[in-house]
């Protein structure tokens, strides 16, 4: 399919989008249009883009007076979404805008997980409310949602550690929890 047809379907399907959604603070809104108009020279969104779902949905989290971590959303697909981070930090010689790569794990041609840096994600972010701290990311890789994998993050201002991967890479009728996936990693 044509990526300009694409892009005009996601953008119907973003108007259908429940009302609960929050936007962003002016300022906020000032740090996600900066990623924006940096977005070819970091390599953001490569795939495809459409600003008004990324305007709406990106979240800024600020660590201090000077350095933010943007969750850039770039596109809503058929059940989830596609999104990068992005460190930004405030300098008086000009802003840093930084596409980051978090370690995970993708198949390679054998079609064996290896571990890899990422830095296009798609999937749905969970913060834990009792650690703020601790992000898990889970991808749907396909056959009926019933395969993908979880990621757990810690994080410390723009630094994000590994800290436990599951990827249940098996189509199977029976639905199995994401924190039930399979172990393929686990730090020490």
């Amino acid at each position: 399919m044509n990526k300009k047809y694409l892009i005009i379907i996601i953008t119907f399907f973003i108007s259908f989008i429940p009302n609960f959604i929050v936007l962003a603070n002016n300022q906020n809104q000032e740090i996600i249009q900066e990623v924006y108009k940096n977005r070819k020279k970091i390599n953001l969104c490569p795939d495809a883009l459409v600003w008004d779902y990324a305007q709406t949905v990106s979240e800024v989290i600020k660590f201090n007076q000077q350095e933010y971590i943007v969750i850039f959303y770039c596109f809503l697909a058929a059940y989830q979404t596609n999104f990068s981070f992005v460190k930004y930090v405030k300098t008086n010689s000009g802003n840093q805008i930084e596409l980051l790569k978090l370690d995970g794990f993708q198949e390679n041609e054998l079609g064996k997980l290896e571990r890899t840096n990422v830095d296009n994600f798609a999937g749905f972010i969970y913060r834990d409310e009792k650690n703020p701290s601790i992000l898990k990311i889970h991808t749907i890789s396909g056959c009926a949602k019933n395969i993908g994998a979880l990621a757990t993050y810690k994080i410390n201002g723009s630094n994000f550690t590994l800290l436990e991967y599951r990827a249940k890479t098996d189509c199977t009728d029976v639905f199995v929890e994401p924190e039930n996936y399979p172990l393929i990693y686990r730090a020490k």
